[in-house]
């Protein structure tokens, strides 16, 4: 499995570094993005690092808290979010040449994304001069997901699919997600005894010689047995009477 590094761009709070904004939010989008490549990721069995940053600060000090931040880590790549602007539409990658070695996932992630959303495939885009692209020790790329001022790719947009379109153009296949297994439903419930009451192994059945002393008792399970209902404690200990003449539920 292979290790990555995703950020946000810029930062929401800093001077000059709160990326762009129109129909959608650049810094507010693309943290709803980065959250969910990492999820994806992490769910697919590889290590995704967060390197975004989140402080109050200006651009050029966001852009080396980045870098810092990624190349503390040895990653097979880096990959930086954003939105794009001016007016455009569609999504680009931008990588810092055409020998980089993020070419061949930029021009997947550029593709996936594209169909995912339904707008236009922008491709790849070489940006040497990006601080980004060029200062992070493993191959960076930098995905312009859509244009926030454009509204073809406003009513398009789905931080969801476009997340899920950036890990698997990433790592080069689907990504299956196993189904949360379903919790059973929580049928507990709590009487209080009005006597003390034996507790027994099984409903009825091989008295422990332990009694419940008059308290309050949370049960897990009931069953009857020959008409009387009996409750099995939580504590695990044994099943106890719970009928009206016994306890009363709460």
């Amino acid at each position: 499995m292979a290790k990555y590094n995703i950020h946000a761009g810029h930062c929401p709070q800093g001077k000059g570094a709160s990326g762009a904004v129109g129909y959608l939010k650049e810094s507010v989008e693309d943290r709803k993005v980065k959250g969910e490549v990492i999820r994806l990721l992490r769910a697919a069995g590889h290590t995704a690092y967060d390197c975004t940053c989140d402080k109050k600060t200006d651009q050029n000090d966001c852009l080396r808290y980045i870098v810092a931040k990624c190349n503390a880590h040895t990653v097979a790549r880096d990959v930086s979010i954003h939105l794009n602007s001016g007016g455009g539409t569609g999504v680009e990658v931008l990588v810092v040449s055409k020998n980089s070695k993020a070419y061949k996932e930029a021009t997947r992630i550029s593709a996936k994304i594209a169909r995912a959303l339904g707008i236009r495939d922008r491709g790849v885009k070489i940006r040497p001069e990006l601080y980004v692209l060029r200062h992070t020790n493993a191959p960076a790329l930098l995905v312009e997901c859509c244009f926030v001022d454009n509204k073809t790719d406003y009513h398009a947009w789905d931080y969801k699919k476009c997340a899920r379109a950036i890990a698997e153009g990433l790592i080069g296949k689907k990504i299956e997600e196993k189904p949360a297994a379903k919790k059973a439903a929580d049928k507990s419930f709590k009487v209080k005894t009005k006597q003390a009451l034996n507790i027994y192994k099984s409903p009825g059945k091989d008295y422990t010689g332990k009694k419940a002393p008059e308290s309050v008792y949370t049960i897990t399970e009931t069953k009857t047995v020959e008409k009387m209902p009996y409750g099995r404690l939580k504590s695990s200990e044994g099943w106890i009477k719970i009928s009206s003449k016994y306890a009363e539920t709460l």
